[in-house]
């Protein structure tokens, strides 16, 4: 009986992760910058935006370089406006790249934080 309860809880948790589509990349963030500055993925690809609970720091992140907001309506709308996306250490959020091109990253406020996000 011991045996049924516990294999049938080894499939029920089996199961629960096999629907969430996992990140193509993901881009983690320090208390000043992006561990990594560049990032390739496929059209309809998910992007993991992480900023750790310890190491990271506050960021508004927006598209745009060096500090400096540029718009760019194919990608997600939460990176198309100058107030950003805010990311306290702890936050992790998942954004779909659907059309392909070149998606420049940058953070308001650590100018020199900046990733390049290409979409094929």
């Amino acid at each position: 009986l011991v045996l049924a309860a516990l294999l049938l809880g080894a499939l029920a948790l089996a199961g629960c992760g096999s629907s969430a589509t996992p990140a193509a990349a993901t881009l983690t963030m320090t208390a000043t910058n992006f561990t990594t500055h560049a990032v390739t993925v496929r059209a309809g690809d998910q992007v993991a935006f992480v900023d750790p609970s310890k190491g990271g720091g506050a960021h508004d992140l927006y598209f745009g370089n060096h500090g400096l907001f540029i718009a760019n309506r194919n990608g997600p709308g939460d990176f198309n406006n100058k107030a950003g996306v805010r990311f306290n250490p702890g936050d992790t959020r998942t954004y779909t790249f659907s059309k392909a091109g070149v998606y420049e990253v940058t953070c308001a406020t650590q100018p020199l934080m900046n990733v390049v996000i290409t979409v094929r």
